[in-house]
Formats: structure tokens, sequence, C-alpha cells
């Protein structure tokens, strides 16, 4: 945020610092947190006792979540071969489709009754069969070859985590480090003062807004990615040859949670991309208030100002330059292609996509939605982490291949 206020001195005479408010700068910051109060209280008014239809304490937060509401769904065919579809292609193909969340009588199996969504036709009634198979054309796989297909299992990942991000992050820090050196290296070497031909409003919108809210852009990045890590972590495991427990990876909740949670709940597992970008993250929103701080404006005339930077702050926006441009390249390029989706992983239907042909879904083994399913899953239940999943050995779970 720009400093609001600027520092006054007579240096002649030797008169005592006294602070002078820069009315636009604070009327600005006053005018953003009465929007930000009013929205925030819209959305608490909006959001108040509002239904969702799922049980009480029931979230889904994580990918058991979403795929106990469709275990028995017709919804499931519908998903059939849209593993490495385009999104516009699942958009051409879900687009004219309904579903409903209602508790529905199942035709055949060992539940009579379960709660989740299914396919309604026009007048709103559930369907017992999915008819997308019968009319609608395939969903768009391009005509892959192999070769084609196992670079499109690895195909969509967060822009943040992309080599061009890196690089633009990089030269944001690089040219920030530099500046704060030249500053600190031209300035008078007693006091760290220079003097500038230009008006003290403007240099304080340059100095002061400007300038940290380049220093804030960090915020996003580190955001972007702790949200990333967070997001893709579950998949993580399953990309690998021996597979990830089920509290890894089905059952793993990064998003649902406050932060120091999250962070302590990654490090308990050994999660630590998790844990670095979420410390990166925090440390970062102390970055633009030291910014500011480290920059003090005098006016001398209405078109002269005199600038100081603290030699202390500015030191320590160095030092965390300095390892950005050491940490970002490394977070962007250290994880390679274990959290590359076939598509960014945006709506329950990409989840389905890549589920809809797996026994947990076509059988039986999620038989409860509630908000205790770790706890009451039954012995023989794959989702179970005290027991062994038929789909492997060592009772692990496997992300198939595109």
């Amino acid at each position: 945020m720009a400093p609001a206020l600027r520092m006054t001195r007579n240096l002649k005479e030797k008169l005592p610092i006294f602070f002078k408010a820069t009315d636009w700068v604070v009327y600005a910051p006053l005018t953003g947190y009465f929007l930000i109060t009013l929205f925030t209280g819209w959305v608490a008014y909006y959001l108040h006792n509002r239904p969702t239809g799922f049980r009480e304490r029931w979230e889904t937060l994580n990918i058991a979540d979403h795929l106990a509401l469709f275990r028995h769904s017709n919804f499931l065919d519908a998903s059939e071969g849209s593993g490495i579809a385009t999104r516009e292609s699942m958009v051409t193909q879900l687009g004219i489709s309904s579903a409903r969340e209602d508790t529905s009588a199942q035709p055949s199996g060992t539940v009579k009754w379960w709660y989740g969504f299914q396919e309604v036709d026009e007048d709103n009634n559930l369907k017992l069969s999915s008819r997308f198979s019968t009319f609608l054309p395939p969903y768009d796989d391009q005509d892959t070859t192999v070769r084609e297909l196992s670079k499109l299992r690895y195909n969509s990942v967060f822009g943040i985590m992309r080599s061009s991000a890196a690089l633009r992050y990089s030269i944001i820090a690089f040219v920030c480090l530099v500046g704060y050196i030249l500053a600190l290296a031209f300035a008078n070497p007693h006091i760290k003062v220079f003097k500038i031909d230009v008006s003290p409003n403007l240099t304080a919108f340059i100095l002061g807004y400007v300038v940290t809210y380049v220093f804030s852009l960090f915020s996003f990045f580190w955001e972007e990615m702790y949200l990333f890590a967070a997001i893709t972590e579950r998949f993580v495991g399953m990309n690998k040859p021996e597979g990830a427990d089920a509290d890894q990876a089905l059952l793993l909740n990064y998003t649902g949670s406050p932060r120091f949670i999250t962070m302590f709940g990654a490090a308990s597992r050994g999660h630590w991309k998790g844990v670095r970008t979420g410390v990166y993250a925090t440390l970062q929103r102390s970055l633009p208030i030291i910014v500011g701080a480290s920059i003090k404006i005098f006016p001398l005339a209405d078109y002269q100002s005199e600038v100081q930077f603290s030699t202390p702050l500015s030191i320590i926006v160095i030092v965390f330059m300095v390892v950005y441009l050491v940490i970002i390249p490394y977070e962007v390029f250290e994880a390679g292609y274990s959290r590359h989706l076939p598509r960014d992983c945006l709506t329950i239907a990409d989840l389905l996509s890549w589920t809809c042909s797996s026994s947990i879904l076509r059988k039986n083994t999620i038989a409860l939605n509630d908000g205790q399913l770790e706890e009451k899953l039954p012995p023989t239940n794959p989702l179970d982490t005290r027991s062994d999943a038929p789909h492997n050995e060592n009772g692990t779970w496997r992300r198939a291949s595109a």
C-alpha cells in the first residue's frame, strides 16, 4: 500500500519531524476497504443458512466426497471415453444434460437406496439408464496415436508452473534487486537521501504505489503456487508406480482447511511442496509492507522531492529478491511432470471422466455418504486406509494412464 503519510522537515532550522497526510492516498484505501466490507457483508448474508441439499456436516472437500455422490449414477455413462477429451468436446457432450441431487432407488445390486446425482429428463424425472451413447457423437479424441496419447497424459498444468511464468517473475525479481542496490549506491552515503525534480504527489504515486504494487505481484505468484500444490498433491502419489494410500490421495483435503492446519498436515505426510509454498506465501505478505516502510518522501518544493531509503529495510528487501531468484525457478521446475494432468482439474466432470470406468464407482465400493466417511468405511472398502485395496497388493491407489 502506498504510504498515506509523508515526512516533512526543515534541515536548516532543524525543526522536529512532523507528518502530513496525502489526501488521495488516504481516500483510496478507505474507499477500497469500504467496498470490501460491503461485499463481505453481502456474501455473508447471501450464504447464511443457504441449503446445499447435502446431509449435515457433509462437505465435498476431497475426491472421495465427490465420487460418493455419483457411485450409482447413470450420469457416469456420459463420461465414458472423455479421459483425454478436449474441454470444448466435453461442453458439447454434457451441455444438454441435466442432473438432480436426490435420494434414488437402485434397480439392481445390494444397495436399494442411495443419495447422489442422477440424470433427469425434460420433465425433471429421474432416468434409470443413460441415453448418451445412443445418439450423441463420440468425444473428440483427435484421432490420437499411442505416442500422442502418452503426451496428452501430461498435457495440462497451471500457468504459474510454466517456464514463461518462471522467467517473467525472475526478471521482476532481478529488476527489483538491481533497483534497490542502485538506490543505496547512488544516495548520500550517510543518510541514504537523494533529491529528484519531481512533485511530491507524483513521487508518492511512483515510489509509494507503483513500486509497492510491483512487489505485491509476488503475492499472486506464491498464492497461485500454494493453491496448485494443494490441488495437485492428491494426484502425485497416484502417479508413482507403487501408488498411494487413500489418505494420501482420495481422502486428501488441502483446500478446505486454514493454511497453517493444511501446512501441518502436509508436513506430517511428507508433502513438502505444500509446506514450502505455504511458508513462501505467508512470508510474502510482509514484503509490500516492508517496501512501503523502506521509502520516505520529503517534499522540498512544488516540483522537488527528497527520497530516503531505510538501509536495514532495504537490505531485507534485497535478501528477499536474492532468495526469490533461486526458489522461483526451483519451485516451477522441480516437480517435473508429476503434477501434470490430461486437463486442468476444474470441475466435477473432470474427476468423473478419469474415474467413470473404475470399479470404485461401478461396484458397490462406497456405501456411505456422511461426514464420517473415512471412519465408517467397512474393512473391505478400498477407501479404507486400514486395509488393502483390491486393486493392488500393497493397498494403494494408482492414477490410470490416459
